[in-house]
């Protein structure tokens, strides 16, 4: 349902009972609201998240470089990882992403206004767009079998037709399926890889 979307009533019942509607609900730990958006879900673990970098702010001179790495995997990137592929997409996650480059600025040793694109690359780590772009990437190669190629679709021969089809699917995963095949089809056809 987008924002523009009149919105209706949903009445659900069973045996005299009925279902109400909440705007926000907790499935399988990712905070989700009525519109299918993970904004709450990003305001919940940002109070995590800042604990690490408090955490690693705390050990910085008490520690090396691969204690400091060791407590950001152990504090941070476990948090983030869980449900990527659902909220990475959001607006708000770039308050992750901020979050995560004054970390790297940290464990790196480095001012609060350096540039963390070397750092990224000298630490190991992957900034937060490219975590969410791998596990699409992850989700759209290991579940390939399920989606249809253009050329099954249409006979047309154009220079699309290995991509994959973009149909509906579910409420759910229609934003980060949809992404992942965009995503993947983007890729040049010799660097694709399949099962």
């Amino acid at each position: 349902m987008t924002r523009n979307t009149s919105h209706s009533t949903l009445h659900i019942g069973y045996k005299e009972k009925y279902l109400e509607e909440a705007a926000n609900t907790k499935f399988l730990g990712l905070q989700c609201d009525n519109h299918v958006n993970f904004k709450n879900h990003i305001e919940q673990i940002i109070p995590k998240v800042s604990e690490a970098c408090h955490a690693i702010r705390s050990m910085d001179h008490i520690s090396n470089m691969n204690t400091l790495k060791s407590i950001y995997y152990a504090y941070f990137h476990s948090v983030i990882k869980y449900g990527i592929i659902f909220w990475g997409n959001c607006s708000n996650s770039q308050k992750i992403f901020t979050l995560q480059k004054k970390i790297v600025r940290i464990v790196a040793g480095v001012k609060p206004r350096t540039s963390c694109r070397s750092l990224f690359k000298q630490l190991e780590i992957q900034p937060v767009p490219c975590q969410y772009i791998l596990s699409l990437m992850k989700c759209i190669i290991s579940n390939q079998e399920n989606f249809q190629i253009n050329s099954s679709v249409c006979n047309i021969n154009s220079r699309n037709k290995h991509h994959f089809h973009t149909k509906c699917y579910s409420v759910l995963l229609s934003k980060c399926i949809l992404c992942g095949i965009k995503v993947f089809n983007s890729l040049p056809q010799s660097s694709r890889i399949t099962k």
